[in-house]
């Protein structure tokens, strides 16, 4: 009997132990998403360059992308993304195709992703997908015009 209990303990311990969990970020209204990002853009990946810290370990990757157009704002060529794999949500920019990114200028002149995968959004045959998915890039392009309708107006 008491092999019983201890089997069923150790069975629930281990049902507990392999339940995944979900890492959960805020989640930004297109509007607010808009108006965070200095730079809204659509790129493909033309090289990734890993960064290790002192342990060797990976904790930076710095995407160099190629821009192919700027929807707001303004930007060189080669817009850098650099990521922390340190956090729960790992950022992941696509090595291949397009994407559309909204982008934060950090004080360091590297561009961050606005709320981190929230800001990345591959695009399949112009369609966003990840946190994009369900919205359309003219979407994207009247809310950016809006925003500036506003400002332009005197509107805040």
């Amino acid at each position: 009997m008491a092999i019983s209990i201890l089997a069923v303990l150790v069975l629930l311990c281990a049902l507990t132990l392999t339940v995944p969990c979900e890492a959960k970020i805020p989640v930004l209204s297109l509007e607010k998403l808009v108006r965070q990002a200095d730079v809204i853009c659509i790129a493909e990946t033309e090289r990734k360059e890993l960064l290790p810290d002192d342990q060797g370990r990976v904790t930076v990757v710095r995407n160099h992308l190629k821009l192919t157009s700027c929807l707001k704002g303004t930007a060189a060529t080669a817009v850098v993304v650099t990521k922390k794999r340190r956090r729960e949500d790992n950022l992941t920019v696509p090595a291949k195709g397009p994407m559309l990114l909204f982008l934060k200028r950090g004080n360091d002149d590297l561009y961050y992703p606005v709320n981190s995968i929230q800001g990345v959004w591959p695009l399949d045959k112009g369609s966003p997908q990840g946190m994009g998915l369900g919205i359309t890039v003219q979407q994207v392009i009247d809310e950016i015009y809006r925003q500036h309708s506003e400002t332009a107006g005197g509107i805040q």
